[in-house]
């Protein structure tokens, strides 16, 4: 992935030997191209070049290499108008030079075109990404494109410190991705809790971590239950980031961080397990929000609480008809073992709870009835913090990571009832999976803690690469949480 933009002023001359991506919005019948190229838009006309999201033209004249691609119209400019476009445009130009351009046009002023500008950055370094760690012959004979040249009319430093900005919050997207795209056998839960360890030293944050035995003494019933299948002992991280230290309040994020999900006694069929080494993308979501904002030194109070296991069979795994008790001392009868995403988050927001945060959120790639009520483009948010959720609803349609609220109806808690315990891990009833599994963990956050749980099992990842995304892990989540954290 290209990790260096560079931004330069637009000279008289176009930049020349490389490949220029221009994105172009229109304004009714004006299309707003960059000063230096206004010669273009009699061209552009004549073509039946519009500006509609999506279009593209090239011109090549031997010397000069312009790719004209249409974002849409100037005044209803959407985070996905630039990505889809601007993405595939840089993704079909890769390989084909060191440097790659992006020429802007000044279309708007003050914090609508910082906004603009963080979407071209985002737009050019993740339509970047690949990976390709695993492939024992990589295309030597292509040129690769090292570094992305951000051609702006009037360049200040308030600009600078944006792309700066965007810079970082791509890095750790990709982060991200990479974390979510390793095979399981390379990221046992062990290794998973102790990625930002290692990482430790070079970052502002702290990281505790506890092992099986630990697990088990501190009363976390559940994450052992649903890890003890496996070879991998059951891991659990702890990290924290005091960005404001005058401050002691601090949020609290828990992410799922199931490595593979076999589905433990009651197996997956083969067509649903092939992706469920990205059972753990929640978790990923929150290491890659903890991973930015230490390097954009965001002054803010965040502790992650993090359960990393693997879901599998052997003779001790847990089954039907078991019963353990939470963290909180709440009893849950196991009514399925693919519901395990749920168990080891009940067991970690009990935990968060106890330290009294001043909210909760948690992330998981929990249920698939969350893709057929939203499909491939909505995280499901639902909780008691209705203002939390109104914000990552306005931020989600600003960045192009969008969610949408589920009730959590109490009629429903019923469904959940067990004869024998305090609460069953799933329904009775094959009815609002996705709620469902919001109601079981509700169960497990103090009353008192304003909480919000988002479902990204639609959105973590992708089967086909188009846009800012390349197949499979998306990075969902990580921008629109160091939006939330941030702008508070």
């Amino acid at each position: 992935m290209v990790l260096s933009v560079d931004l330069r002023a637009i000279e008289q001359s176009l930049p020349t030997g490389m490949r220029c991506i221009v994105p172009v919005a229109h304004d009714k019948d004006t299309l707003l191209l960059p000063q230096q190229l206004s010669d273009f838009a009699s061209m552009l006309t004549s073509q039946d070049f519009t500006g509609k999201e999506g279009q593209q033209y090239i011109f090549n004249d031997g010397k000069t290499y312009l790719v004209f691609v249409g974002i849409g119209e100037q005044g209803k400019l959407l985070p996905r108008h630039v990505q889809r476009p601007l993405g595939n445009a840089v993704r079909a130009h890769l390989h084909k030079g060191s440097e790659l351009a992006v020429l802007a046009a000044h279309i708007a002023t003050g914090d609508a075109y910082t906004s603009y500008l963080t979407e071209l950055v985002l737009s050019s370094v993740l339509a970047t990404y690949s990976f390709t760690k695993y492939k024992s012959k990589k295309n030597e004979a292509k040129e690769q494109t090292k570094q992305i040249l951000l051609f702006l009319e009037k360049p200040t430093k308030e600009y600078t410190a944006t792309v700066a900005r965007a810079l970082e919050i791509a890095k750790s997207i990709a982060w991200t991705r990479d974390i979510v795209n390793e095979p399981s056998n390379a990221t046992p839960p062990q290794y998973l809790a102790y990625l930002l360890k290692s990482d430790e030293k070079n970052a502002p944050f702290h990281v505790e971590i506890f092992d099986g035995k630990k697990i088990q003494e501190m009363g976390m019933q559940l994450v052992w239950a649903v890890g003890k299948g496996s070879s991998e002992d059951p891991h659990f991280a702890k990290v924290t980031y005091m960005g404001n230290p005058a401050n002691k309040k601090f949020v609290a994020l828990v992410g799922k961080g199931v490595n593979f999900d076999t589905g433990g006694v009651q197996v997956k069929p083969d067509t649903y397990m092939n992706t469920m080494k990205g059972d753990m993308g929640g978790a990923a979501l929150v290491m890659g929000v903890m991973h930015a904002l230490a390097r954009l030194g965001a002054e803010v109070n965040v502790i992650a609480y993090l359960p990393f296991v693997e879901n599998s069979v052997d003779g001790g795994a847990f089954k039907p008809d078991d019963v353990y008790t939470a963290f909180n001392g709440k009893t849950v009868e196991i009514k399925h073992t693919d519901a395990e995403g749920r168990l080891i988050l009940a067991d970690a927001l009990a935990y968060a709870s106890l330290e009294k945060p001043t909210e909760i959120l948690d992330f998981a790639t929990l249920t698939g009835a969350v893709t057929v009520a939203l499909g491939p483009k909505y995280a499901a948010v639902m909780g008691t913090n209705q203002e939390a959720m109104e914000k990552l609803h306005m931020l989600g349609e600003e960045v192009g990571e969008h969610v949408w609220q589920l009730p959590l109806e109490d009629d429903y808690r019923k469904f959940m009832n067990s004869d024998i315990a305090d609460i069953a891990n799933v329904s009775e009833k094959r009815v609002a999976g996705t709620i469902m599994g919001g109601i079981f963990l509700k169960e497990f956050v103090d009353a008192s803690i304003p909480w919000v749980h988002m479902d990204i099992a639609g959105v973590a990842t992708t089967s086909k690469g188009d846009g800012i995304h390349s197949d499979f892990a998306t990075g969902y989540g990580v921008r629109l949480m160091v939006e939330y954290l941030t702008r508070k």
